[in-house]
């Protein structure tokens, strides 16, 4: 999800699903662009939400998901 706050109201712009994935022990690398209408703001809320327990096909089994940012690109 990502939202703003608009004259102290909490607003989603866009949310976006990108389903399970598929087996795969590689790790992996998403590039994802959004494009919104150019708006002026203080401040930006990004909401990411991991799978919680990694699924049994996983080399840690029943342990807990990460999800690691590395960049986050705003223009």
């Amino acid at each position: 999800m990502v939202g703003i706050t608009e004259n102290g109201t909490k607003k989603t712009l866009k949310t976006l699903n990108l389903g399970k994935n598929e087996p795969n022990i590689d790790v992996q690398r998403n590039l994802i662009t959004l494009e919104f209408d150019a708006i002026k703001v203080k401040g930006i809320q990004l909401e990411i939400v991991n799978q919680g327990k990694n699924p049994e096909w996983h080399t840690d089994p029943g342990g807990n998901s990460f999800i690691f940012i590395d960049e986050v690109v705003l223009n």
